[in-house]
């Protein structure tokens, strides 16, 4: 915002307080104490950029550029006016002052950069005269088009204040509450556990557990024997005595 040769780093220290602002308020809006959805900061980035349309087209289709940011304070109020009871008919309040106040941020940032373009490469007529008619004409609109974005750091700092209010909003909200970590859903063709039933463990009559303890002790004796029972003498043995069979001629 300085002049093109000017060394003087005065003003870097205010910008760069300024812009910290705003990255206050952009991580208090996408925190996770913000009530604001991504629907919501959508609409207030759209609504921020329609509002910078707008003073553009105002600026480019009657020129000059406006001196003042007058026109762009009246364009963002009613814009964030706008906004905001749009929102809150249909989101509620929370999410109408994140949609108002991203649209207010939005379009201060892109107003001054369109102001700092247009005053650099757009045409004379668009260059308001701001230095004092003694000057040649085309000193006058050099040193106007230097002085024109001097003018409009002042809406740089009304955007400063709407994130900082957004920062402070964002402090103050209550934390979300938590919830509980849901419980892991049992796939239907598994296996029922006793613990599962809702009336507590599943009872046993002792005459079920003594006959499985009984088929337990028989299949356990079956496979030790079971060796014995298939050795290869066992087999030749029963081959031997089994009568033969012979075809019929």
């Amino acid at each position: 915002m300085a002049h093109q040769h000017n060394t003087d780093l005065a003003g870097e220290p205010v910008l760069a307080v300024m812009f910290a602002g705003y990255l206050a308020g952009a991580l208090a809006m996408t925190g996770h104490r913000s009530p604001a959805t991504p629907r919501t900061l959508l609409t207030g980035l759209a609504g921020g950029a329609a509002i910078a349309v707008a003073w553009a087209a105002v600026a480019v289709l009657d020129p000059p550029i406006p001196p003042g940011v007058g026109l762009a304070v009246v364009f963002g109020s009613l814009g964030m006016a706008t906004i905001g009871i749009a929102v809150e008919r249909r989101r509620g309040p929370a999410a109408a002052w994140g949609a108002a106040t991203t649209a207010g941020t939005t379009a201060a940032l892109l107003i001054l950069n369109l102001v700092s373009v247009l005053s650099v490469f757009g045409p004379a007529d668009l260059v308001p005269h701001l230095m004092p008619p003694a000057l040649p004409l085309a000193d006058q609109i050099a040193n106007s088009r230097i002085e024109l974005t001097d003018r409009y750091p002042w809406l740089l700092l009304l955007g400063w204040f709407i994130a900082l209010a957004q920062w402070v909003a964002s402090r103050l909200a209550p934390n979300p509450p938590t919830m509980p970590p849901a419980a892991p859903r049992r796939h239907p063709c598994a296996a029922r556990r006793p613990t599962d039933d809702h009336h507590g463990p599943l009872l046993v009559p002792a005459a079920v557990v003594s006959r499985t303890v009984q088929i337990r002790k028989a299949l356990t004796s079956f496979v030790s024997s079971a060796p014995d029972r298939l050795s290869w003498s066992a087999i030749c043995a029963a081959a031997s005595s089994a009568p033969s069979r012979r075809a019929p001629r």
